[in-house]
């Protein structure tokens, strides 16, 4: 029998639709799209159309109307539907496609600007179950039919979003990349039957959902780069920026220019003596990648008198951490710039050279999304979208979604290796780095992942929608638990000794229990932690402060605000607020009220700037681990 067309499966799903729902649909342009307005109609949504202007103002004909770029608009929003709950969202102001493409090393990412002040709206808005999130793009994602990926200026989104949807429970973010030549019927379809897929693409007719695949371990011959041609790596200065370099020399190149933003007064003078002694001309270069006009006249000159450019890797990175609540679009906008910006330009600067290679140093941040790292997945999901693009163009480009190097930057010098024992992940030692930088390098893919790991440990703990990412590598079944189930079978002693333990022994037990946790988050040997003392003041950071109330959340089967630990910073205090708001355990008349939140200082935040791509992974890795 044939299947249904989506029309008929659209008026199917509108038959299905039990009550009118509320939703705020940012809509591109001065109005609904009548096809979209009729389609949420027919599935009991009642659309609340929010569009872009110069000013927050509510529209006569309904709906509203604010401008992108002032988080004060998306608040001002949040007041005017105050006593009018939401059932969901849909975003859909993603930008013109490709035809933007060209200017986005000069813009100001509007889209992912957007989406961040939409969610830290949403967040301030306490709510009793999880509010739909669904956020649009056409083209961002490269598929088999559509491998060139022509909307990769939104792919910052999904980055974005994958981040939200782990540090955040209040938001059920789902993802759709649609076809740029299709109608919205797509769209309506997949929100009339939401299945346990929470990222789609569609093109071609055809329903794409995303896989990680294992590349065969067999390593091609020895590959030898040009003696007479020079290769450039930006961030080349930094841990695995070096490494790769003398990788490069040992396998015949002679000429190499390294950049980074402050020249040799960064470099490690015993490494760049080792690499000269291999023969290589090394040419330090001082500049700006995301500034094109700096960084075209600095490669420019150095250029003049060296072999021709055969090769790129870009491999420079910013880290600002801070949890949703906590990030400030400049921050946020330092972390993208170097990526999006950067590859914009080393793009606009090679391609009318005969390249070999342009190989862009991405993180397994995109892939998952990190509690605390909105930013930093979002950068790293564009250059996994402008890879496809730029091979789509018949140009050579390869990104690598990178997890911790062992041997260089802040994993080793943190000692992350013994931290993340047990946990299922591994550090990337020299070796096996340099050696699967040269499989991906031959694999022929666009995008490829570099984390080695026992992937039926790390899956439950990163999440059901995301273990389904690993379903080809896992190879037991006991990787398809869900995270909320692998904890309820750890946590759930805890629960029932609270409720069978005498009232004078529960405030003790709780104590003693979330001692415990901050031990366990802290790599501490001894769970001995001053229930008095605050907690940022003895090594916690913002993504520790989300780990814990992941492990707290688990425990007792509740959601809890993101803020947790800036609200409660200490054992004692966080102790209280569960006893009596959460777990209800304490006699009405000696509930006491919660205590005033305590500012929130720069330090807490994990302000972390210029830090490379592999520092930013070792912090992701702690945020992987099991939880």
């Amino acid at each position: 029998e044939a299947e249904p067309d989506q029309a008929v499966m659209v008026a199917r799903a509108a038959e299905e639709a039990a009550v009118e729902q509320r939703w705020l649909v940012f809509a591109p342009g001065e109005a609904l799209a009548p096809e979209l307005g009729a389609g949420l109609a027919q599935m009991g949504i009642q659309p609340l159309p929010v569009y872009a202007g110069e000013r927050f103002e509510a529209l006569a004909a309904g709906g509203y109307r604010l401008a992108p770029n002032a988080l004060a608009d998306y608040q001002a929003l949040s007041h005017a539907l105050a006593g009018h709950p939401l059932d969901g969202v849909l975003f859909l102001w993603e930008t013109a496609g490709a035809a933007a493409a060209p200017q986005l090393g000069e813009a100001d990412a509007p889209t992912s600007r957007s989406l961040l002040y939409l969610a830290q709206t949403l967040l301030s808005a306490p709510r009793a179950t999880p509010l739909r999130l669904w956020v649009a793009t056409r083209g961002a994602q490269a598929l088999a039919e559509r491998p060139a990926a022509a909307g990769f200026s939104d792919a910052p989104l999904w980055g974005l979003g994958r981040a939200l949807r782990r540090e955040l429970t209040t938001l059920e973010c789902r993802l759709l990349d649609l076809d740029p030549n299709a109608p919205l019927t797509e769209l309506l379809l997949e929100l009339g039957q939401p299945g346990e897929e929470m990222e789609v693409a569609f093109s071609g007719g055809q329903r794409y959902v995303p896989r990680l695949q294992r590349i065969a371990p067999e390593l091609p011959e020895r590959r030898r780069f040009h003696s007479n041609a020079s290769y450039l790596i930006t961030g080349g200065l930094g841990g695995v920026g070096l490494l790769v370099a003398q990788w490069l020399v040992a396998r015949g190149a002679r000429s190499l220019i390294l950049l980074g933003r402050h020249g040799a007064q960064s470099a490690d003078a015993e490494q760049l003596a080792a690499l000269r002694q291999g023969a290589a001309q090394i040419t330090i270069v001082a500049a700006d990648v995301g500034d094109y006009d700096t960084l075209a006249t600095a490669l420019t000159t150095a250029l003049a008198g060296l072999p021709p450019l055969r090769g790129v890797i870009h491999s420079v990175g910013v880290l600002h951490d801070a949890v949703l609540a906590g990030q400030e679009w400049e921050s946020f906008r330092r972390v993208l710039q170097p990526k999006l910006a950067g590859a914009w330009n080393l793009h606009r600067f090679t391609r009318a050279m005969a390249l070999d290679f342009m190989l862009l140093f991405s993180s397994v941040a995109s892939l998952f999304g990190t509690p605390g790292q909105t930013n930093h997945a979002a950068a790293n999901a564009y250059l996994d979208s402008f890879a496809a693009y730029r091979r789509g163009l018949g140009l050579p480009c390869l990104s690598i979604n990178w997890g911790a190097w062992a041997e260089a930057g802040a994993a080793a010098q943190r000692g992350l290796e013994q931290r993340l024992a047990g946990s299922g992940i591994e550090m990337i030692d020299t070796a096996s780095g340099l050696r699967a930088l040269e499989l991906a390098m031959a694999s022929g893919e666009a995008q490829v992942a570099m984390s080695p790991a026992d992937w039926s440990k790390i899956g439950p703990a990163i999440g059901a929608e995301f273990t389904r990412l690993f379903d080809e590598l896992l190879i037991t079944t006991t990787a398809s638990v869900t995270l909320s189930e692998a904890a309820q079978a750890r946590e759930v002693d805890i629960v029932t000794q609270l409720r069978e333990a005498s009232s004078s022994r529960r405030h003790p037990l709780l104590l003693d229990y979330i001692e415990g946790c901050i031990a366990k988050t802290l790599r501490l040997a001894e769970p001995q932690v001053d229930h008095d003392q605050r907690l940022f003041d003895i090594g916690l950071d913002s993504l520790m402060a989300i780990e814990v109330r992941t492990r707290l959340q688990n425990a007792f089967g509740s959601d809890l605000p993101t803020t947790l630990l800036f609200d409660y910073p200490t054992i004692r205090k966080l102790a209280d607020y569960l006893f009596d708001q959460v777990l209800h355990l304490r006699e009405p008349s000696a509930v006491t009220p919660p205590p005033e939140a305590e500012a929130v200082t720069d330090e807490d935040l994990l302000g972390i700037e210029q830090l490379s791509d592999e520092d930013a992974s070792a912090l992701l890795m702690e945020a992987l681990q099991e939880i």
